[in-house]
């Protein structure tokens, strides 16, 4: 199963957009039982851990996984892409590209 890990903050307007669209997207597409979606709140102790051991220094940064936790792909303060973002999952076979 694929993992997409959003690590933001509450109140961070970009990282409330990017929640909102990964989610829709998701959805849409009808993956989400396919696709696990995490946010990490980089506020707390919890989501700072997390954040340290995946190397994130900016928010919004979304991490796309495979079920081994190897980094398929890796946006950094920006909203990813729709078109990228499918496409990483039409290569993992997940949707029609």
């Amino acid at each position: 199963m694929l993992r997409i890990q959003l690590y933001g903050k509450e109140g961070c307007a970009k990282c409330t957009s990017t929640k909102e669209k990964l989610s829709h997207l998701l959805g849409k597409w009808q993956v989400a039982d396919q696709v696990e979606f995490g946010f990490f709140d980089m506020g707390t102790e919890e989501g700072m851990t997390e954040g340290a051991f995946n190397d994130v220094g900016e928010v919004p940064t979304t991490l796309l996984m495979d079920d081994s936790g190897t980094e398929l792909a890796r946006w950094e303060a920006q909203i990813p892409p729709s078109d990228a973002v499918r496409q990483h999952l039409a290569d993992a076979g997940i949707v029609q590209a």
